[in-house]
C-alpha cells in the first residue's frame, strides 16, 4: 500500500479493481494525536487481543465489560483530560478490569465532526495497535460486552459486529435516518448543509453503482457498528479496512452507511458475522461530569 493526504475516486477504484503492478493507495497517514497510541503498543507482545474504546467530555461510562478476562486481553480507552479526571474518580484501582486511560489532552478531536474521530477509529484499529495476534474489538462508550472468551469460541468469520436492533433497516432506509439525525444535531447551517449534501451525494453514488441492488438482493440486514470486532493481520480484513476508512473519510463521515459498501465491492460479504444477542447490548448515555 502507498499513502498520501489526496484521495480521489479513480483510488478509489484501483483499490477495488486493481489495473497495475504500482502500489495501490489503501488511505492517508496523516500526523495525528493517534500516533502516540501506535508509539505506545509499538512493541507490546502482552496483548493479543485489544479491546478499545473512545470518549469524550464525559459523555459517558466506560463500557460495560462482563465473563472471563484473559491475561493477554487489553483494555485501552482513548480519552481527552477532562474525562479522565472523571474517571480517576470514578473507578477503583482494584477494578476486575484494568483500562488503560490514553489521555489525549487537548488534541483528542482532531476532526470538526467528532463523530468522524470515532467511525474513523473504529477502521483503524490494526494500526493502532500493529502487534496482538488474535482481535481487535471496538466498544462504543454505550456499549457491553458479556463473555468475551465465548464469543472468540464461537467465531466463525473474521469480523463480528452486533445485528441492528430493528431488522428492517437497510443501508438504502438508513439515509433518511442518518439525515434526520443529522439536523436534530443543532449544527451551524453550513456544517448541516454540507453534511446533508454529503450523505445525498453517497447514497447517489452508490444508486449508480447497484450497491443498494445488490445488498438487497444478498439480504444483508444492516450491522449496528457499537461494537465492530476483526481478527488482526487478516490480509482480506486489511483491504476491507482501508476501504471503508476511505468512504468515512473522504466520502461522508457516519461509517454506518458504508459498512457493507466495501465488503460488497470486494466479495467478502460472508466474512461478516452477526454477534449474538446474548453477548452484547447497549445502554443510554450517563453524563460523569
Amino acid at each position: 500500500c502507498a499513502f498520501g493526504d489526496l484521495y480521489s475516486f479513480k483510488d478509489r477504484e484501483e483499490l477495488y479493481n486493481r489495473t497495475t503492478q504500482e502500489p495501490i493507495k489503501c488511505g492517508f497517514a496523516i500526523p495525528s494525536i493517534f500516533d502516540s497510541i501506535r508509539e505506545r503498543y509499538g512493541r507490546n507482545h502482552t496483548c493479543q487481543t485489544i479491546i478499545f474504546t473512545y470518549i469524550t467530555d464525559c459523555y459517558n461510562l466506560l463500557p460495560h465489560i462482563e465473563g472471563e478476562i484473559l491475561p493477554s486481553f487489553c483494555f485501552v480507552a482513548l480519552l481527552d483530560t477532562k474525562t479522565i479526571n472523571a474517571y480517576r474518580r470514578l473507578y477503583s484501582k482494584n477494578s476486575s478490569i484494568q483500562w488503560d486511560l490514553v489521555d489525549l489532552e487537548t488534541n483528542a478531536k482532531p476532526f470538526i465532526e467528532g463523530v468522524k474521530t470515532t467511525e474513523t477509529l473504529k477502521t483503524i484499529g490494526h494500526r493502532l495497535f500493529p502487534l496482538p495476534k488474535n482481535w481487535i474489538i471496538w466498544v462504543d462508550e454505550n456499549g457491553s460486552l458479556h463473555d468475551i472468551v465465548g464469543i472468540l469460541k464461537e467465531a466463525t468469520s473474521p469480523v463480528i459486529s452486533a445485528p441492528y436492533p430493528d431488522p428492517r433497516r437497510t443501508s438504502e432506509s438508513e439515509v433518511d435516518d442518518t439525515i434526520n439525525w443529522i439536523r436534530m444535531r443543532g449544527l451551524f447551517p453550513e456544517r448541516l448543509n454540507d453534511s446533508i449534501l454529503n450523505t445525498k451525494l453517497q447514497e447517489k453514488e452508490y444508486q449508480l453503482e447497484g450497491f443498494y441492488l445488490l445488498s438487497h438482493h444478498l439480504k444483508l440486514k444492516m450491522y449496528d457498528i457499537a461494537i465492530f470486532m476483526y481478527r488482526n493481520h487478516h490480509p482480506c480484513i486489511f483491504r476491507y479496512l482501508y476501504s471503508w476508512h476511505n468512504e468515512v473519510n473522504y466520502f461522508l463521515y457516519i461509517g454506518q452507511l458504508s459498512v457493507y459498501y466495501p465488503a460488497v465491492r470486494l466479495n467478502l460479504t460472508n466474512y461478516l458475522q452477526f454477534l449474538s444477542e446474548k453477548f452484547n447490548k447497549t445502554y443510554g448515555h450517563q453524563s460523569v461530569c
